[in-house]
């Protein structure tokens, strides 16, 4: 991820899902690379982001329990990627209800 070029504010990703581009970077064939986390904060895999949308995991990484946070670009709200909502249950457990 270091070698890669930081997301920039108009990936049209971003601007559809109107977050900021903090800490996100973007692979040669321009999907965004999303790290995904442990509770502890440790990268635990990567998610790959194409500008339409569609989304693909690390072969072989670890997904389950994992998150990363997007500042909203208002900073006012934020957003939380997580795999599925049933992954979702376990980060609710860890940050409390999200709303």
């Amino acid at each position: 991820m270091e070698g890669c070029a930081p997301a920039p504010a108009d990936h049209l990703y971003l601007v559809k899902k109107h977050v900021a581009s903090l800490g996100l970077r973007v692979a040669k064939n321009g999907r965004m690379i999303v790290p995904v986390m442990d509770a502890s904060g440790t990268v635990q895999s990567l998610q790959f982001i194409a500008v339409d949308g569609s989304k693909r995991f690390l072969s072989g990484g670890k997904t389950a329990g994992g998150y990363y946070h997007i500042p909203a670009k208002d900073e006012v709200t934020s957003s939380i990627l997580v795999k599925s909502s049933s992954k979702n249950k376990g980060l609710q457990d860890f940050l409390g209800p999200l709303s």
